[in-house]
């Protein structure tokens, strides 16, 4: 039997950051790391910033495929493009 994907839940709505992160979370639990992926960078091209939420599940994803050097990778990101007030969220 074959599933659909998780980026197949954005089909033909206009989601917000929630709806994303929320795919992205979905993806992760799933085990689909590569889904979580091309949910981001569906959501970047449609011009939606990510969050600390979208930053931690993605680093999550990918650490629980054994995928380190991309939890890494978006981890650089996230504190490259994350303001201080929202890390502070993260990390207490």
């Amino acid at each position: 039997m074959s599933y659909p994907s998780c980026n197949d839940a954005l089909q033909g709505i206009e989601p917000e950051i929630r709806t994303y992160n929320t795919v992205i979370i979905a993806c992760n639990m799933s085990g689909q790391a590569q889904e979580a992926l091309k949910v981001y960078e569906r959501m970047l091209t449609a011009g939606a910033l990510p969050t600390a939420t979208t930053y931690t599940a993605l680093i999550s994803a990918y650490g629980k495929n054994g995928q380190l050097d991309r939890a890494l990778q978006i981890f650089e990101d996230m504190v490259s493009f994350t303001s201080a007030t929202e890390l502070t969220g993260v990390w207490g």
